[in-house]
This record gives structure tokens, C-alpha cells and sequence, in this order.
């Protein structure tokens, strides 16, 4: 049976990401709301900026092989994309951990 979460009472101390995305855009968004609600995604709540959630990525590889021809992006590009749009918000600090 699913259990319904109230992610505005449910406080959220870290995002992980293990993998690359597949709809940046969106996954973008999520984290900045998280980090910048201060873990509680509540809309009545102002967004102050403060930040004790903490970041971490698993892969720093920029680009990965596959069977296509030309390297694809991986994990990494995702993490500097997501640090270009929130650089424009807030400073960040993000733990890397290396590949898994």
C-alpha cells in the first residue's frame, strides 16, 4: 500500500544524487525548492535562504561511453548545470563523493 507524504511537515536534511536525470529541468526545480526552503517544501513558508540540507553527488564523470559513436553527458554535466542556475540564487556547497 503507498503511504501519502506532507512534504510541507516532512523535513528533508539531504538530497542524493546517484544518477543522471532524464528531465533536468524538473529535477532542477525540486532540488532548489528543497534546499532553499530549508528542507520543509511548505508555499505558506517564506524562502529565506538558509540551507542545512546537504548536497551530495555520487559521479563527477562529465561525459560516459556507450554504444553511440560520441560521448554522452553524464552525472556531471548534470551537477554543473545545476550549479550555473543555483549560482544565480544562493552560494552552494556540495559534497562529492566519487563514482559508487
Amino acid at each position: 500500500m503507498l503511504q501519502r507524504v506532507d512534504f510541507s511537515t516532512t523535513p528533508i536534511s539531504a538530497v542524493f544524487v546517484f544518477n543522471d536525470p532524464r528531465n533536468w529541468a524538473l529535477d532542477i526545480q525540486v532540488m532548489i525548492d528543497v534546499i532553499l526552503s530549508r528542507g520543509i517544501v511548505d508555499r505558506s513558508r517564506p524562502i529565506d535562504g538558509a540551507t542545512p540540507v546537504e548536497l551530495i553527488f555520487c559521479n563527477p564523470d562529465l561525459l560516459w561511453r556507450t554504444e553511440f559513436p560520441r560521448p554522452r553527458l553524464g552525472q556531471g554535466a548534470f551537477r554543473e548545470a545545476f550549479q550555473a542556475v543555483f549560482k544565480v540564487c544562493r552560494p552552494l556547497v556540495t559534497l562529492l563523493i566519487g563514482n559508487p
